[in-house]
């Protein structure tokens, strides 16, 4: 049976699961791990931290990448790792760091040549097995008593020949940046990728295990040595690690140099080519994203394939000219001429169909299932209809012509859709 998808409506996300195996999949596979949130809504905002960057990794930097994501802490189900060329950490750390207690399960993967990358708070792990672990795997960690961490606006003047500078510029950004890191000795296998130096009324505060203390006042308000905020680390067997102390504050992401260079590394961890200008991604994500899905279109569970990569139409057929790539979006244009059927290239037999999208006022569109290549869809196959219930000109329709229904032929229960303007989650099942 002929079982295409054709009809795709106002700003769509997409991903399908097949009930038989996929072939000839190439994408480089990431796995990004968020902590729970722990300071509000400015600070420390994990989810939303990984969510940005799977989507500018799958959606603007034009690379072949898949992301995995899981939030609130370690992934419960190991195969979330299968296949992964390197794992992302946003999190809080210390004696909570999601790795503490998963220090066996991830050197075996570092073991494989499985990359990390610890952000901001993940760089923090206790001393001993969890710190030297991450000597092996990142070169540096936070480690109390040692390293400090205040609030200050650093200056990076200078930047390294090194992939996970490449496109990067010298910039100042205010965070909290950590700093006199505990690193291999002799920096054996490390390169500085940021590095300054504090102002004195950094180290105002009284001793403590993150405030201050002997060895970092020698260091730099005595020797005047620069503190290395992001480092990069490549082992002799060419497992590849990264450490950043920036990104306390959300907004921190908004810096495109800074966001460029932590970009880099987790391409560069993956060991991917990093292009000479820097992984490419667009300007303020923080606001542009903040009303936007949380899962990227090619954010996948295993098992799930995206239709749509967030570029272009490659992949469809049909009226490709009435629907537009736009910010990572599948938009549906209006006017004489756009809209219309489009059609994945590939057919599929039973599946699980799961996206998201938001309406304008009066829209009116749907999703075809086992449909042919031409006719109307929900004549010739199965329509779902896409609908702005709430519009009056849509008043008086039939039960079955409402939003979520089978047009025509089954009735959808009302009151689950969300007011024009906002996001939805849709999922259909085809057995």
């Amino acid at each position: 049976m002929n079982n295409k998808l054709p009809r795709i409506f106002t700003f769509l996300t997409l991903a399908l699961l097949m009930a038989g195996p996929t072939s000839g999949w190439t994408k480089t596979k990431i796995v990004l791990i968020a902590g729970r949130d722990s300071h509000g809504t400015k600070a420390h905002n994990w989810g939303d931290g990984v969510d940005l960057l799977s989507n500018a990794l799958t959606r603007e930097s034009g690379l072949d990448i898949e992301t995995a994501i899981h939030k609130g802490g370690w992934p419960k189900d190991p195969s979330i790792f299968d296949r992964a060329a390197t794992v992302v950490i946003l999190s809080d750390g210390g004696g909570g760091h999601p790795i503490n207690k998963h220090l066996d399960e991830f050197d075996a993967l570092a073991e494989k040549g499985v990359g990390l990358v610890c952000v901001h708070y993940a760089v923090e792990v206790p001393k001993g097995a969890a710190g030297d672990k991450m000597l092996k795997w990142t070169g540096g960690y936070f480690e109390t008593h040692w390293s400090v961490n205040p609030h200050w606006t650093a200056d990076f003047k200078t930047l390294p020949k090194h992939p996970v500078a490449n496109g990067v510029k010298p910039f100042t950004l205010n965070d909290e940046w950590y700093y006199h890191m505990r690193f291999r000795e002799k920096m054996e296998w490390l390169t500085p990728i940021l590095s300054a130096l504090p102002p004195a009324e950094t180290l105002k505060r009284g001793d403590g295990a993150h405030s201050n203390n002997p060895h970092v006042k020698a260091a730099v308000l005595e020797r005047k040595e620069k503190q290395h905020v992001a480092w990069a680390m490549e082992r002799p067997d060419g497992q590849r690690g990264f450490g950043t102390t920036g990104a306390h504050y959300h907004t921190s992401w908004d810096q495109d140099d800074f966001r460029t260079c932590v970009l880099n590394a987790i391409v560069w961890t993956a060991k991917l080519a990093v292009p000479k200008n820097g992984v490419k991604s667009l300007p303020n994500p923080t606001t542009r994203l903040a009303d936007k899905p949380k899962a990227a279109a090619s954010t996948t569970e295993e098992g799930f394939t995206p239709l749509f990569n967030g570029r272009n139409l490659d992949g469809w057929v049909g009226n490709t000219k009435g629907y537009v790539a736009s910010d990572g979006l599948l938009v549906c244009q209006a006017g004489k001429g756009k809209g219309g059927n489009i059609y994945t290239e590939q057919e599929y037999d039973n599946f699980v169909f799961r996206f998201e999208f938001k309406l304008t006022p009066g829209a009116n569109n749907g999703v075809g299932i086992r449909a042919p290549l031409s006719g109307t869809a929900s004549k010739k196959a199965f329509e779902i209809q896409i609908l702005d219930n709430s519009a009056e000109k849509y008043a008086k329709l039939q039960p079955t012509q409402y939003h979520g229904s089978v047009y025509k032929c089954a009735a959808a229960k009302r009151g689950h859709l969300k007011p024009v303007g906002e996001w939805n989650s849709e999922e259909i099942r085809a057995d």
